[in-house]
This record gives structure tokens, C-alpha cells and sequence, in this order.
């Protein structure tokens, strides 16, 4: 896309959102602006999202039809996909050093995948749940549906540091679907339509976007947003939801 194009995209967009801030929750209407929109598998209760170079992969949730799944982003079509065993319930996915790594919910246990062949290579245990997962170039980042998020080793799972994310005096609790981006941490925020934006440092929230209006444009059988993927080659942002039909490309707000 043209920088043109692109500066034009923005502009329509941003007029869109305006107009649809009547209907939209009064709160931060403004707080994003989409740039395009893509097709997605409404059928999929997405948990994980995430790029490696311009290759999407995502995780579904749900006992008897979690899975893992490559998608082509313009498409949505599924190029490659791994159904899990149905005691296994999805959860948040991340790809880091040619592994893609999957976390389950409630069954403490990572899939390691070798990133060419997709073969299970490892299985890493935790205790609690698992939800959102992502990595900083050096360590996992991990979120258990608290206000805590921990950061982890790789190879073996040992947590090396943990932050309790606080907005202001109050924590903030049901954080899911996380993605690395330009040295800060987004996290979808269960059970709402909110995407916080974490210091990794302090736990501190530096942001907060409200994406009702996004689900609005979605089918009454759309749940939670929920699902970020950055594509840090290009700068460009993506988010979607459970059983939404469409990927929504963003930029944020301040």
C-alpha cells in the first residue's frame, strides 16, 4: 500500500468511527483508527494471535475444537492446522526462535511445535491457568487471567520475574491475549472489549483503548474481542475477536 493510499484509508476510517460513536459506548470512541479489514473464520474461538514475518498464526479455544492454525491474512483461508486432543482447551499463542508455543487452560501444559514441521517437540508444565502468551525476544510473557503476568525461560518454563499490572490504585484482573509491541505489552482485557497497553517495567497501564465499536460491526454471535498481532516489519496492527468474521487492522490512539 502506498503511503497515499494509506494516509487516505486513515482518514475515511477515522470519519467512520465518528459517525458510529452515537451507537458506540461513550468511552474512548475515538481511541483507535482502523485502517482495513479482512476475513476471518467466524467459527473460531480465537485465544492466540500472533506474526512471524507476514505468516498469521492463531489458537482456538474450546474442549472437543481447540486448535492450532496457520491463516492467510488477506484470505482467511486456513493453510495449515493441528487439532489438539479434546481434553485440551486452547489457549494464547506466541512464535519465538523457530518454535510456536501453545499454552491450554486449565491442563498446565505448554505444546512446543518446531516451527518447519509442527511436530510436538516438547511439552512445559506450569501451575494455574494459562491464557495469554507472547515473548520479548529473550523470555515468554505469560498471563494467567489475573492481574499478574510473568516472564519465563523458554527451554524450561522457570519464571524469571513476575509484574502486577495496576491502573492507577486499581488492578487490573482478567488480563488474556497478549502481544509484544515496540517494547511495551498489549493485553486484551476478559471479559470486556478493552485493550490495555503495560510498561514492562512496573506493571503500570500507559494506555487504554476501547474496541466496542469494532464487535459492534460483528454478528450478535460474535463474543470478547480478543486476539493482537503486531507485524513489526511493516509496523502495522491487527485485532479480532471470538467468533468475530473479520481482523481488524488498527492504529492506536494516545
Amino acid at each position: 500500500m502506498t503511503r497515499l493510499k494509506r494516509s487516505l484509508r486513515v482518514i475515511a476510517a477515522a470519519a467512520l468511527l465518528l459517525m458510529m460513536a452515537g451507537s458506540a459506548p461513550a468511552q474512548d470512541p475515538t481511541s483507535f483508527v482502523l485502517i482495513d479489514t479482512f476475513p476471518h473464520d467466524s467459527g473460531a474461538f480465537t485465544q492466540g494471535l500472533d506474526f512471524m514475518g507476514r505468516k498469521l498464526y492463531e489458537g482456538t479455544g474450546r474442549y472437543g475444537e481447540s486448535d492450532l492454525r496457520r491463516v492467510v491474512l488477506e484470505t482467511g483461508k486456513v493453510k495449515r492446522k493441528i487439532e489438539k486432543n479434546q481434553k485440551y482447551f486452547g489457549e494464547g499463542v506466541t512464535v519465538f526462535k523457530k518454535r510456536i508455543y501453545q499454552l491450554t487452560w486449565r491442563e498446565h501444559v505448554t505444546f512446543v511445535y518446531a516451527l518447519d514441521t509442527w511436530r510436538v517437540v516438547k511439552k512445559l508444565t506450569y501451575e494455574g491457568e494459562g491464557w495469554g502468551l507472547t515473548h520479548n525476544r529473550r523470555h515468554l510473557v505469560m498471563s494467567n487471567g489475573t492481574s499478574e503476568i510473568v516472564f519465563r525461560n523458554a527451554d524450561d518454563f522457570e519464571i524469571k520475574r513476575r509484574i502486577k499490572v495496576m491502573d492507577g490504585d486499581e488492578a487490573v484482573t482478567g488480563l488474556n491475549e497478549l502481544e509484544w509491541v515496540k517494547g511495551q505489552i498489549l493485553a486484551n482485557v476478559w471479559p470486556t472489549d478493552r485493550i490495555v497497553r503495560i510498561d514492562p517495567s512496573t506493571g503500570d497501564v500507559t494506555g487504554s483503548y476501547n474496541m466496542s465499536s469494532l464487535r459492534a460491526m460483528e454478528s450478535e454471535d460474535a463474543d470478547v474481542t480478543n486476539g493482537i498481532a503486531y507485524m513489526s516489519g511493516s509496523d502495522r496492527l491487527f485485532v479480532t475477536g471470538k467468533h468475530w468474521a473479520h481482523v481488524y487492522e488498527v492504529v492506536l490512539r494516545d
